[in-house]
Parts: structure tokens; C-alpha cells; sequence
């Protein structure tokens, strides 16, 4: 059993990190403008939190800790290849539907690529485990927090469908930065 653990966390990391240096490679041959902090955090969180929880969690399984920074890692590597994916093809073939499903996809991975560093990781450190029963109720918020975030996000989405107004900025790499309501704006 556990090294089958190994071999998932392992395999979760390289995954993690696979996403973010395809993300990379992407950047430089095929976006013309592509969003260089998009890729460097996917990079930067893929190897650090992605390789350092593989690590963590195939030494010690029963640590929260390690899964979480394997859940930020890959997360983090699937943000940065499914943004650079979308601000290749997008711009290109605004009907692309492999595009829309990639920037769909990077406007929610995030979620998990960030949420539980603030929400739930820094109270399980140092030790891997929450530090007493009266930490569950935080934790529990933390959860719900990571879980209500994307709700935010779907509330701007069904704006833009509804009538809103978002704004876009950029050039071929186009970037959403707000919907809102008419007449909000």
C-alpha cells in the first residue's frame, strides 16, 4: 500500500509540473502575447507546492499538509496550461470549442490552486494535522470558503450571459477582468 501512495503522489506531481512546462513551451512558440505571471505562477506553484507534497505525502500519508501542496501543485500546473491554452486558441477561433472549454477550465482551477494555501494549509502546519479539535470549526470554514469561491465566479459568468458588461483588455491574449450587471458598471 504504500507504494502505491508513492506512486500516486509521484505521479500527481509530475502531472502537476508537466501542465506548467507545457504551459511554458506553449508561451514561447505559439501565444503571441501570452500572460507571463499566469505561467510563472503555474511554474513556480507546480514545483514547489506540487514536487514538496509528492514528497511529503508518499513519506508521510496520514499528513493533510502533503496533499494539499500535491492539490495546489497540479492545480496550479493545470491553471497555467489551460490559460495559455485559451490565449492561443481564443483570440485565433473565438468559436474555438477547445478554447472556450480551456478558459472555462482556467477560470475555475484557482479554486484549488490557491484557496486551500489561506484556507485550510497554514493551519495544519508544521505538524501535517489540524492543532486541536477546536480548529475543525476553522477548517470547516476553510472548506467552505473553497467551496462557496467558485459561486463568486459564476455569479460574474452569469452576469456577461444575462445582459452584463465585462471588461476585456489585452491584445490577442485577451483578458476577462470583470462582468457585471448592466447598469452596475
Amino acid at each position: 500500500m504504500p507504494a502505491a501512495r508513492t506512486v500516486v503522489a509521484g505521479a500527481a506531481a509530475v502531472a502537476g509540473l508537466a501542465m506548467a512546462v507545457a504551459a511554458l513551451v506553449l508561451a514561447l512558440t505559439r501565444v503571441p502575447d501570452p500572460d507571463a505571471a499566469t505561467v510563472a505562477w503555474g511554474l513556480a506553484g507546480a514545483g514547489g507546492s506540487g514536487v514538496l507534497g509528492a514528497v511529503v505525502a508518499a513519506s508521510r500519508p496520514r499528513l493533510l499538509a502533503g496533499w494539499l501542496m500535491l492539490l495546489v501543485g497540479v492545480s496550479s500546473g493545470g491553471v497555467a496550461l489551460a490559460a495559455t491554452v485559451a490565449a492561443a486558441l481564443v483570440p485565433a477561433d473565438p468559436g474555438s470549442t477547445v478554447g472556450a472549454a480551456a478558459f472555462w477550465l482556467s477560470t475555475w482551477l484557482w479554486v484549488p490552486a490557491y484557496v486551500p494555501v489561506v484556507a485550510l494549509l497554514l493551519q495544519v502546519l508544521p505538524g501535517g494535522r489540524l492543532p486541536g479539535r477546536g480548529w475543525a470549526a476553522a477548517a470547516a470554514v476553510g472548506s467552505a470558503a473553497a467551496v462557496l469561491a467558485p459561486v463568486g465566479g459564476s455569479m460574474h459568468q452569469r452576469a456577461a450571459e444575462l445582459g452584463g458588461t465585462c471588461t476585456v483588455t489585452g491584445g490577442p491574449g485577451t483578458t476577462v477582468h470583470a462582468c457585471l450587471p448592466t447598469g452596475a458598471a
